[in-house]
């Protein structure tokens, strides 16, 4: 992580490639799929980072089976002292081993109910491990 004026950060760059034998789909706000970092800690996997997401509906992101879409989440560690929000939780900040994890995807989507579709198995949606230091 590097040295920012509020704390320290980054940005963890991925590419999501859908592995299933289905479309999936990302309901997003100008095109940001919604990503969380979670850490590895005794085995299990807990939030680490969740950052903030405009609240607009844009049009879907579909990926189809095979294909692949790139996307970032940019994580931080803020001082405490400072009045900034959404930095890694408490006790789960690096350096560790974590894991990238998309929470807005939906298979059959349908834009005219809620939720838009259906939920995605989770082995679709996290990425191989990684470390922050």
């Amino acid at each position: 992580m590097a040295p920012t004026p509020v704390g320290s950060g980054t940005v963890v760059d991925y590419e999501f490639t859908n592995l299933s034998d289905e479309p999936i789909y990302f309901p997003n706000c100008r095109g940001k799929i919604q990503a969380v970092v979670e850490r590895e800690v005794g085995g299990d996997w807990v939030l680490a980072f969740a950052g903030v997401y405009p609240a607009c509906l844009g049009p879907v992101i579909e990926v189809a089976p095979g294909q692949s879409v790139e996307d970032s989440v940019h994580v931080a560690r803020y001082d405490p002292d400072s009045n900034i929000c959404c930095g890694f939780e408490e006790g789960r900040e690096p350096p560790g081993i974590f894991r990238v994890r998309v929470v807005s995807a939906v298979r059959n989507y349908d834009a005219d109910r809620y939720p838009f579709g259906e939920d995605v198995e989770e082995r679709y949606l996290v990425s191989n491990r990684f470390r922050i230091h």
